[in-house]
């Protein structure tokens, strides 16, 4: 059973300062257009798990990309600033953004997929990106006459069980089929295939559990140590009189 632990902005840094090389070599590793290394300086806002012993955390980068990475040191997730299937507002005037032209046939997006999980360093039997994907796009739009050139590309299995209990893996890869660009990735592992893919991530700041803190702090007055000493009348601060 999980553990909630109290955030402090000592621990959430900490984590942050381990995320940041994970999401540095996915970057370099598939060649992404953002700066790197990825450092605080780019970081517009961060998600840490409020979790006891499992560190992980999702990235906002200041350009809009945005990464999460597993407990287990590997990006599991990525996003460009424009990805039609996150796509949130659909209005006809953010739908333009996505409109285009085919480069690419669907033999070369699947083959890019693939190439793209090998440069990660995942093997086929770990993917089972040997056997033939499910393909989501692209799309030719009705009531907005255009065509969007994104697909997206899926492994998922074992096929034979789908229950809520079942053992699943699935893997998503997102391209634009006009820049020839990865904008998306969703890799999600069983724990037998997580148990291969490294040690957890570890930091040097021991959180609080959330449960000690409020024994600790239970009864306890907080004073603002930035308040005033006594209350301050509006007509004081200008000098004027009662």
């Amino acid at each position: 059973m999980l553990e909630l632990i109290h955030m402090t902005a000592q621990y959430s840094n900490a984590v942050l300062v381990a995320l940041l090389p994970c999401i540095t070599e996915f970057a370099i590793k598939l060649d992404l257009p953002i700066e790197r290394p990825v450092t605080a300086g780019q970081v517009m806002r961060s998600g840490i798990s409020p979790y006891k012993d499992y560190i992980k955390g999702a990235v906002w980068l200041t350009n809009h990309w945005w990464f999460e990475v597993s407990q287990r040191g590997f990006v599991e997730g990525f996003r460009a600033p424009t990805n039609w299937f996150f796509e949130q507002a659909f209005t006809d005037q953010s739908v333009q953004q996505y409109l285009g032209q085919d480069h690419m046939t669907t033999n070369e997006v699947i083959s890019m997929a693939r190439d793209a999980l090998s440069k990660l360093g995942y093997k086929p039997e770990l993917t089972h990106s040997y056997e033939a994907p499910t393909l989501e796009g692209p799309y030719d739009l009705r009531r907005i006459v255009g065509h969007v050139p994104y697909c997206r590309v899926i492994w998922d299995w074992p096929k034979m069980d789908h229950s809520v209990d079942a053992n699943l893996n699935h893997i998503h890869i997102t391209i634009n089929m006009e820049t020839k660009a990865l904008v998306g990735m969703e890799l999600t592992f069983s724990r037998t295939n997580l148990a291969v893919l490294g040690a957890p991530i570890t930091v040097n700041v021991v959180p609080e559990l959330q449960s000690d803190y409020r024994k600790r702090v239970k009864g306890k007055m907080f004073i603002r140590t930035n308040a005033p000493p006594r209350l301050i009348r509006p007509n004081s601060l200008s000098g004027g009189h009662d």
